[in-house]
Formats: structure tokens, sequence, C-alpha cells
């Protein structure tokens, strides 16, 4: 049976991109291991992004909802 790997949090995946960041400002890093470390911030980024933008809209429905319940409320 297949495992499915769970993605960790949104604070584990900003936590490790600010390592990855850490670790290419120092510029000690062979060539290979810094294009690998920069993918892994692109793809953190991507994921933490994509994230945000999930709890934008969660944000944006709930607020809609709000303002329509109080709308029919002042009726």
């Amino acid at each position: 049976m297949a495992k499915t790997q769970k993605q960790p949090g949104f604070e584990k995946q900003l936590e490790q991109l600010e390592e990855v960041i850490a670790a290419l400002e120092q510029g000690d890093m062979p060539l290979d291991k810094s294009i690998e470390a920069y993918k892994q911030g692109v793809e953190l980024t991507r994921a933490l992004h994509k994230q945000l933008e999930g709890a934008r809209q969660q944000l944006k429905v709930l607020s809609e909802d709000e303002d329509a319940d109080s709308q029919e409320a002042e009726k």
C-alpha cells in the first residue's frame, strides 16, 4: 500500500524556508548545493503561497457569509 506523505504545517514550512535562506546567505555552499537549496526554497515558497491563498479564500467566504447575515438581520 502506498503511503501518503503529509506535508508539514505552515509554520514548519516557513521555518524550513528561513533555514534555506540563511544557508544561502552565508554564501559558503558549493554551487550544486546552492542550486538544490534554491529549488527547495522555491518549492517551499510556492507551497506557502498556496496555503495563504487557501486561507484568504476561507476568510473571504466567512466574511461574505457574515455580511449577508448582517444584511438579513437589518431587514
